[in-house]
């Protein structure tokens, strides 16, 4: 995913020798940091405050509820499991991993449910299972908070391999990404160049066939097409269209600077590395395209 897994590790046992070496696990097999939290009434608030900023959790068995609660509660695991499914019916979904000493008693009552052994040599077993649990529930959370935006991919209007890469342009554009923001930089360009050849194969006769004469879209050649082709006239001081005009003049701009930021001539010859704000300002241009795109085809090629 890019960065930094959050997970909220609830388990009322406080000794440190206890949490430290899963912790230097965590964070050495899959990047994990681990959150320690004693009960699930705590864990509950922090879900509640952030609901987004933690990406699973792994549960003790037998927990504590509450600080005036009893531990190693037979109770605890039940009401948990039904906090955390009525939470994914309201698009919340955490994946978690349940880590217990009691993880053959558990299995009779809770079959299917991802339970691990403490202290068994399970645990890189429990985080791999996590990681990838993860790695899909991102997707699932994104495509809740933003469906207009992955709706591209219910209606094969961009390829399913650029899936992960949008999970993260989104988060980066909305303030939840912690990674590496370069790497999502260079995303960009593929994906609207990926839409130029599937805006050619619904209208062969949208683009004129030479900007794709050379395999690879001629992308300011596209822009300014579908723009139809502005051309400013000092005589009127006006903007002249001499060819269809398909998209706005804004969105023509919008994606002229796209097209010139995230070249790889631009990206050769930054003095520094882009700044969080042209990052961000890059994505949020991809994105208003990507809505245009998708309306687009919907109102002129869908059946």
């Amino acid at each position: 995913m890019g960065r930094n897994i959050k997970v909220l590790f609830v388990d009322d046992n406080r000794d440190v020798n206890f949490f430290a070496p899963l912790a230097d696990n965590a964070s050495l097999s899959i990047n994990c940091d681990l959150i320690p939290v004693y009960t699930w009434e705590d864990a509950v608030r922090i879900l509640d405050e952030s609901p987004y900023e933690y990406h699973g959790l792994i549960l003790d068995g037998k927990g504590q509820k509450s600080e005036k609660s009893k531990s190693e509660d037979d109770s605890f695991l039940n009401l948990v499991l039904k906090n955390l499914h009525e939470r994914a019916n309201k698009g919340n979904y955490l994946p978690y991993v349940i880590y217990s000493g009691w993880a053959d008693e558990l299995r009779k009552y809770y079959d299917g449910e991802p339970i691990f052994w403490k202290g068994k040599n399970e645990e890189r077993q429990m985080l791999d299972h996590l990681k990838q649990a993860i790695g899909k529930s991102e997707t699932y959370k994104c495509r809740q908070l933003y469906p207009d935006i992955f709706e591209v991919f219910d209606l094969n209007l961009l390829h399913s391999k650029y899936e992960p890469e949008l999970v993260n342009i989104v988060n980066l554009t909305y303030n939840n990404f912690t990674g590496n923001s370069e790497v999502v930089f260079r995303c960009i360009r593929p994906i609207f160049e990926n839409t130029f050849h599937l805006l050619n194969e619904f209208d062969g006769q949208l683009v004129a066939p030479k900007y794709f004469s050379k395999g690879s879209p001629n992308i300011s050649g596209i822009s300014r097409y579908l723009a139809g082709s502005p051309t400013y006239n000092k005589t009127t001081g006006e903007m002249e269209f001499p060819t269809d005009k398909v998209i706005s003049l804004p969105l023509y701009y919008l994606l002229v600077m796209l097209q010139d930021v995230t070249s790889s001539t631009a990206m050769h010859h930054f003095d520094k590395k882009p700044s969080e704000y042209l990052i961000r300002t890059c994505t949020n241009a991809l994105i208003e395209y990507l809505l245009w795109y998708k309306q687009f085809i919907k109102d002129n090629y869908s059946k």
